[in-house]
């Protein structure tokens, strides 16, 4: 009666379920057997929870979403966690597998460090928003620059405005050397060669004034493209976003060594919360409950192990030794009992 009692009670109804163990083995093993198994019950649950409680933080106070969708998503991020700890503790001891739940673990601790510290961290984030906001808009600002100059080819025209405004330079100033006769045919005065020379120049100077206007024309019609492209940018940025909520975590921790001081103790003490299932499985000796588990499994697989030999055994002898082989009237009449 009291192994019955102790065997339906809630809380080793839970103990049993998160560990995998027997309830029947369980209320009747030792002190120290319980003990162990009610330390890695709490040990998954202590992330599970903090996994639950963090996803929904998330997704209510820095989403926004609504507070059905926050419960739902702080549901699934505990039960895959619940999961894997459940795994975790229910696995064998194996240096590959222990290769596995530390990776497992370290991907789970850093996530969950992130979406923690975007929770903490809320309001500075809310602060560093705006000027994030400013930098993405600012961003798409250029790249519109950018993209504008390579589709009209405004390097190219840059190059041509130069090269005819030396051109211009220079015709100016052969009609000026030709008209104060130090240079040309030396004759000083207006004559027929300077009012040549003029011309020249002034024809030049239309063709640079000329690419000018079009680079000016370019340029009002580029920084048109540039303001649509930050207002749009700037209208279109999302404040709610992970990412971006990420990043600007990062620039504030990059500024703050107090806050980077605080983020980096938080992300400790969730990695070791995340690796508490993992250390107790690993460093916590052996108790009876295990050890009698392994020699109750032990002695199954011998046992089957002798039994699968004794058919192979029974099946390499000859016919003869077999009644249903050499009778075919029993052959008959056992098959119609199996059939039966």
């Amino acid at each position: 009666m009291t192994t019955t009692a102790t065997t339906n009670t809630p809380r080793t109804n839970l103990v049993c379920f998160v560990t995998g163990a027997n309830p029947l083995r369980y209320a009747t093993s030792t002190d120290a057997s319980r003990t162990k198994l009610k330390a890695f019950a709490l040990a998954a649950l202590i992330p599970t929870v903090a996994w639950a409680l963090c996803t929904f933080l998330l997704m209510q106070q820095v989403l926004d979403a609504h507070w059905a969708m926050a419960l739902a998503g702080a549901a699934l991020a505990g039960f895959v966690v619940f999961t894997i700890e459940r795994l975790v503790l229910m696995s064998n001891k194996n240096w590959i597998i222990g290769i596995f739940r530390a990776a497992l673990a370290i991907t789970v601790a850093f996530i969950g460090a992130q979406l923690f510290d975007l929770v903490l961290f809320k309001t500075d984030i809310d602060q560093q928003m705006p000027a994030l906001r400013h930098q993405q808009a600012t961003k798409a600002q250029r790249q519109a620059q950018q993209q504008y100059a390579e589709r009209h080819g405004l390097a190219a025209l840059a190059i041509e405005i130069d090269k005819q405004d030396s051109l211009y330079n220079e015709r100016q100033n052969q009609a000026v050397g030709e008209a104060s006769g130090l240079r040309g045919t030396g004759i000083k005065g207006a004559a027929s060669a300077t009012a040549y020379k003029d011309a020249v120049a002034l024809r030049a100077k239309a063709a640079t004034d000329q690419l000018k206007a079009t680079m000016g024309q370019h340029q009002t019609a580029m920084a048109t493209e540039q303001k649509n492209a930050y207002d749009t940018a700037y209208k279109a940025f999302n404040d709610k976003s992970l990412l971006f909520r990420m990043a600007a975590m990062h620039t504030l921790l990059a500024e703050n060594t107090n806050m980077r001081g605080m983020y980096r103790a938080v992300t400790i003490f969730l990695f070791l919360i995340e690796f508490l299932v993992l250390i107790f499985k690993l460093c916590w000796p052996k108790t009876a409950y295990e050890l009698e588990t392994e020699t109750l499994d032990e002695m199954h697989r011998q046992r089957t192990m002798r039994m699968a030999g004794t058919e192979r055994h029974m099946h390499n002898q000859p016919h003869h030794n077999h009644p249903a082989a050499s009778l075919p009237s029993k052959r008959l009449t056992q098959g119609a009992i199996a059939l039966l």
